[in-house]
């Protein structure tokens, strides 16, 4: 077995980088760290904001809106509140994990996420 030998400037350079990755992982603390709580904030207040809209431009003008913009179906159809309490139900077991364990795919409108192998330009 060959011992390899490390020189000074190695052992400078892999102490550089490790500065650097400390500091990046200190800066995001600081600057960045409040984005996902936020994010989580706002995407759990989508479906009010959509219902407001729904109420103030009407229903003939978001069912465009949300036709050209492929909104989930969830966000356009028309509940009676006990109808929404039985989706908000179902919802929750559809999300949960198969016998398996592998995640339930949702359907697109172009067909399901994975239906299509990768074509050969993916395989370098």
């Amino acid at each position: 077995m060959a011992k390899e030998v490390i020189t000074t400037d190695q052992l400078k350079y892999y102490r550089l980088v490790s500065n650097n990755d400390q500091r990046s992982k200190d800066r995001w603390v600081k600057c960045f760290s409040w984005y996902p709580g936020r994010q989580t904030i706002e995407f759990s207040r989508i479906p009010q904001i959509y219902c407001d809209s729904r109420h103030r431009y009407g229903d003939e003008v978001f069912l465009k809106y949300a036709r050209s913009k492929r909104l989930n179906n969830k966000h356009t159809i028309v509940i009676s509140p006990e109808d929404a309490a039985n989706a908000l139900e179902n919802a929750e077991v559809d999300n949960a994990p198969n016998v398996n364990g592998e995640a339930k795919v949702p359907p697109t409108t172009n067909g399901e996420y994975g239906r299509f192998k990768p074509t050969k330009m993916h395989y370098c």
